[in-house]
């Protein structure tokens, strides 16, 4: 890891800062987090917003409202460098909840989705009635609480003040009625009915497929104002139905998109909400569809062990058609199969900094502290205290629990499914355990200063959904068996979708997209498929060469022809 420390003084005194308080960095400065603050210092101390700036902003005081606390001094010379604000740990970007996959994985429907929007409803409230402006309200600038409840807005020294100017505005958020450049309470209600739409649906009022626009055509449509209400344009597959909009929010959306009028919502009222079941998927174009079980409840996750398959949903646990048990209280915690060689297999049950490990009879086995979890190569990982930690389980007299560190980790990290991704001063590293002992560590630098918001490892291949600027990209690295190299290719995406893709043994992967099915095994031997029966919110899984998806409560097996 880079070295680079230093203090700041504050009104209490003299903060320490080390690399291992280090959090993120982007073109402005670098955001250390220590205890429950965070800290935030420019590259360059001239671009550093005004010290009156931040002191107004610290007069808005709320909780889900990270804004500048104080500013922050070089102690020696007293110049301002940056700012402190409050840190909140474990959060997600508020673009994953616009993903079906998300919102299935935990447990969040249409009514988590009201309340949220609710929230965010009236803080933007309570923030124009202290004469402020968000402006820039876009979906990067929001995280959502490890409670999945609260939405935390970041940036806020980007914000409009009564003294002082908005500094940022992503054009996929910019109302194009009135004068550019020119914001009001109702530009910031405009915003705001951009990112709540996607929320409920999935998608932004001005993408989808339209026969006279390209899809990278959406300012376009944003200017012309043809949003999704118009009757030539189609939405993806993975695309929420209008019915899940409380009725008063969805006249205002039309009201807004389609008839051009600005005003500030009405606050949602009640949705009816019916029982979670999936799309009727039947075969087409080139693809075999059949029917494996419908498990009468989301699923979360599928395995195949020793040719046994197995099933986690938000009621219980299967495996094959057979429930094995039910959950008997609704939780948040995460949830891991792992296999014992001749034994039934295990569930690690991670929640609340503890790593649990049961047999499918509830019996415990092992726990150990971690700050994340993840599965991968049939073994179970952790991430505690800077170090991947890989568990492995076998029977010697009685099941043992053989723990073993298999690599170190930046303090800077996300976990995804078989890889971690760690930030280390805005360059790119990850982490990929690819067997028993086994892990490689790679320098991405085509992803250094981007924000990975998706992934996901299996096999010898790495998709990576990364932001920057506004702009997401999908990478795709292709790595020799030993991980000594990667080739990679890069395409834009007409906003954030989800990481969907499968690996077979025989080195094809398959990768899920909006529209299409893509076959490939590097950039220049892949095949693009249409009328796929699966799509970026249908999660794929395989056994061997058998490839699945989930489309909610159903289980599928698919067959190419």
């Amino acid at each position: 890891m880079n070295s680079k420390s230093i203090n700041v003084k504050t009104k209490t005194g003299i903060i320490a800062l080390t690399d291992k308080n280090y959090k993120a960095a982007g073109g402005q400065g670098v955001v250390y987090c220590k205890d429950s603050t965070a800290y935030k210092i420019y590259h360059d101390p001239k671009q550093m917003i005004p010290v009156a700036k931040i002191q107004e902003l610290g007069a808005l005081r709320k909780d889900n409202i990270l804004g500048p606390i104080e500013p922050l001094y070089e102690p020696k010379t007293m110049a301002p460098i940056g700012f402190s604000m409050p840190y909140v740990d474990a959060s997600e970007f508020l673009c994953k909840v616009f993903t079906r996959n998300f919102r299935d994985d935990k447990g969040i429907g249409p009514q988590e989705i009201i309340e949220m929007v609710t929230g965010m409803q009236e803080t933007l409230e309570f923030i124009h009635s202290h004469k402020f402006l968000v402006v820039d309200y876009n979906e990067m600038n929001f995280l959502l609480g490890q409670d999945l409840k609260v939405v935390y807005h970041i940036d806020v020294d980007s914000w409009k003040t009564p003294s002082f100017p908005a500094v940022a505005l992503m054009e996929s958020v910019r109302d194009r009625k009135g004068p550019k450049g020119t914001f009001t309470e109702l530009t910031d209600w405009f915003s705001f009915a951009i990112v709540t739409f996607q929320m409920y649906i999935g998608i932004h009022p001005y993408k989808g497929f339209h026969p006279k626009f390209a899809p990278a055509e959406w300012s376009k449509r944003m200017d012309l104002g043809v949003s999704v209400f118009d009757k030539d344009v189609t939405l993806p597959k993975s695309c929420q139905d209008f019915s899940v909009i409380p009725k008063k929010h969805l006249d205002w959306y039309k009201a807004v998109f389609v008839k051009g009028e600005r005003s500030v919502p009405p606050y949602p009222d009640a949705v009816i909400i019916s029982a979670a079941t999936g799309k009727v998927v039947t075969s087409q174009g080139n693809f075999i569809v059949e029917l494996i079980k419908d498990y009468g409840s989301t699923i979360q996750k599928v395995y195949f062990f020793d040719n046994v398959r197995y099933v986690i949903t938000g009621a219980g646990v299967y495996r094959g058609d057979v429930l094995l048990f039910s959950f008997t209280k609704a939780g948040r915690s995460h949830l891991e199969m792992v296999p014992v060689f001749g034994e039934d297999p295990l569930i690690c049950n991670f929640a609340s900094g503890r790593l649990e490990i049961h047999d499918l009879k509830k019996n415990l086995i092992d726990t150990l502290s971690a700050e994340a979890v993840f599965g991968a190569n049939d073994l179970v990982y952790s991430v505690n205290n800077g170090e991947l930690v890989e568990s492995s389980f076998e029977r010697l007299g009685r099941i043992i629990h053989r723990a073993q560190v298999v690599s170190g980790v930046c303090p800077s990290y996300k976990v995804f499914p078989g890889i971690v991704v760690q930030d280390d001063f805005m360059k790119c590293h990850l982490a990929i355990p690819y067997g028993g002992g086994l892990c490689a560590n790679v320098l991405v630098q085509e992803l250094n200063g981007y924000r990975v918001i998706d992934a996901k490892h299996e096999g010898q291949v790495s998709v990576l959904v990364a932001e920057k600027g506004g702009n997401f990209w999908r990478y795709i690295l292709c790595f020799d068996k030993n991980f000594y190299s990667y080739t990679v290719w890069k395409e834009q995406l007409n906003g954030f979708v989800a990481v969907n893709y499968v690996g077979l043994p025989n080195g094809l992967c398959l990768l899920a997209d909006e529209d299409k099915m893509v076959l490939f095994r590097d950039e220049k031997n892949k095949k693009e498929m249409k009328n796929s029966p699966v799509d970026a919110s249908t999660r794929l899984y395989h056994h061997g060469m058998d490839v699945y998806f989930v489309d909610g409560d159903n289980l599928y097996r698919i067959k190419m022809l």
